[in-house]
């Protein structure tokens, strides 16, 4: 009894809470991460009452006259705060905690963290600022994102886009029976988690070949993040707050851990023994730790605006530059521009290709060059803040406005570890994404109750709303699910042949997947969900081991001959 009361105390718990006005938490919840990884987590505020839920469902359009199909661009894109909603957290659709009611466009306080390593009783937490009214996707990286679970995830998208289109091509009076059992939870829940699980797998894909690439180990650790359906706070004279609109989609991933170090840092090898490396006065192990840090910071950024890119844009339907060609061309180009997702990196390479200067400001230079930004108030604190404690922050001259965002991407970066944070406007941590149609993942995420409550109408929407790209949605998952095989490759190699031919295989997949995030249409996800079941076979199989084992008894005999 005594070594199981240990066990239980070492293992390792996620807490989450929610506060409204610095209050005591409303909503918490805590549980250990075993019982967490691999399951799906959402923050979906419901119609705190019936008379809450019946006005939700009288903002929805009627059906027409003519039974022609109800367009998106006719649903209400917000919700007025005289509807009130309660948040309730829950883990694979089961509600865990509820809060109490709030009007549409509050905005409580969430805090998420993980109890430390070091000290079980404390916690590693991370705030986020939430919106009553925005259905959220909690994502979480337990040291990785499994391949089973994208692959659960996978196959229940599938399941879930063929009941829409049956519905979708069934008379009217047949589509709520087609639909019985659908939720919202497989709709919007679903949806929504694809994108930051797809971040975090992603993320770690990218890791594994930054490591190999700059002579780093790098494991993941406990982290989490958020997808946003996000919501805007509407306010009357900047103070009442009057309802939500529904913008577009919003990644924060403000809580991303890993350990690093590199392979050798012994002074005297040669990849150690540069002056340049060395000159600020630290060891050069120190120095390429601190750079991988800034370039894998760099790279989780462009992630953050890439993933909810490839899911939610058709690039059939609108023009593009594709990098893939030498020189880069452009696609489509009669047609209107692919709508951009905005991070801290890709606001800083627009603001550059305007023609701005970017700055880096350190407590040094603070004086001269602050005056030189123009940015919002709360912008203009959060970097005066940073520098006040030491930081580094680079930031481009004044605001830039891409396809209905305005704001500014800033990077805060902490000098002696490379470590930092990406931020937008607004305070996230992480890319959003104008889309039309969201609104239909907000609604039908707000709705109290599982069916007969949804309207089939609402569901059907949200397949009509995104067309193709539902498609891609669940094939990019599949797309990912090859990169933990490419990677299952290269962790099993017992020696050097089974080694060699995993890091050829490994690489040309990782290469594909990498085309694919910037390839154009519906095809590339084809192709990776081949490949993911190629790869699986060979895993499978054991196909590697079998190679080296024959190529073993060639060279035997060929030595003896």
């Amino acid at each position: 009894m005594e070594t199981q009361s240990r066990a239980q105390n070492l293992r390792k718990r996620l807490g989450a809470q929610i506060a409204y006005r610095n209050d005591s938490p409303a909503v918490e919840y805590q549980a250990p991460t075993a019982a967490l990884a691999g399951k799906k987590i959402t923050l979906a505020w419901v119609a705190a009452t019936e008379e809450d839920q019946q006005a939700i469902e009288a903002l929805l359009p009627k059906p027409h006259p003519d039974g022609t199909p109800i367009q998106p661009e006719e649903l209400p894109q917000g919700l007025p705060a005289s509807i009130r909603l309660k948040l309730e957290i829950r883990v694979n659709g089961e509600t865990k905690a509820t809060g109490p009611a709030l009007t549409a466009g509050s905005e409580p306080i969430g805090a998420g963290a993980f109890s430390n390593y070091f000290d079980l009783t404390t916690w590693d937490e991370t705030t986020d600022l939430l919106v009553a009214g925005q259905q959220s996707a909690l994502g979480l990286s337990v040291q990785g994102v499994s391949k089973t679970q994208l692959a659960t995830l996978k196959t229940r998208l599938e399941e879930t886009k063929q009941k829409l289109e049956a519905a979708q091509a069934a008379p009217e009076n047949q589509r709520a029976a087609l639909l019985q059992g659908l939720s919202a939870e497989h709709l919007t829940g679903d949806m929504l988690t694809a994108n930051i699980w797809s971040y975090f797998a992603a993320h770690e894909a990218q890791g594994r070949v930054a490591g190999v690439q700059a002579g780093v180990i790098e494991l993941p650790g406990l982290s989490y993040g958020l997808f946003h359906a996000a919501a805007e706070v509407q306010l009357r004279f900047g103070a009442y707050v009057t309802g939500v609109t529904f913008r577009g989609v919003l990644m924060d991933v403000g809580h991303l851990r890993h350990s690093a170090w590199v392979k050798n840092d012994d002074p005297k090898a040669p990849i150690n023994n540069k002056p340049s490396l060395t000159a600020n006065g630290r060891s050069a192990a120190q120095n390429r730790w601190g750079i991988y840090n800034r370039t894998r910071g760099q790279g989780a950024s462009v992630l953050e605006g890439i993933i909810p890119e490839r899911l939610f844009i058709d690039r059939s339907k609108c023009r593009y530059v594709n990098p893939n060609t030498t020189p880069p061309t452009v696609v489509n180009p009669t047609l209107p521009d692919c709508p951009r997702a905005i991070t801290a990196v890709s606001a800083q390479a627009i603001a550059q290709a305007e023609g701005q200067k970017l700055y880096t400001l350190t407590e040094k230079n603070a004086a001269v060059a602050l005056p030189k930004i123009s940015a919002s108030v709360e912008v203009r604190a959060a970097v005066t803040d940073a520098l006040a404690v030491g930081k580094e922050v680079t930031i481009h001259e004044r605001p830039i406005e891409v396809d209905g965002w305005r704001g500014t991407g800033y990077i805060v970066i902490d000098p002696q570890t490379g470590a930092g944070a990406y931020l937008i406007e607004g305070g996230a941590r992480g890319g959003f994404f104008e889309k039309v149609g969201i609104a239909v993942m907000s609604l039908i995420g707000a709705f109290q109750k599982a069916e007969p409550a949804l309207p089939a109408a609402a569901a059907l929407l949200l397949l009509l709303a995104f067309g193709p790209v539902g498609a891609v949605l669940s094939l990019v998952v599949s797309g990912l699910a090859l990169i933990a095989d490419a990677l299952s490759l290269l962790q099993n190699a017992s020696n050097p042949c089974e080694l060699a031919i995993s890091a050829i295989v490994g690489g040309l997949l990782l290469i594909t997947f990498a085309f694919a995030l910037a390839a154009p249409g519906v095809g590339w996800a084809f192709a990776m969900a081949g490949a993911g079941y190629m790869l699986s076979w060979l895993v499978s199989e054991n196909w590697v081991a079998g190679v080296c084992r024959v190529t073993g008894k060639v060279g035997r005999l060929r030595k003896a001959w």
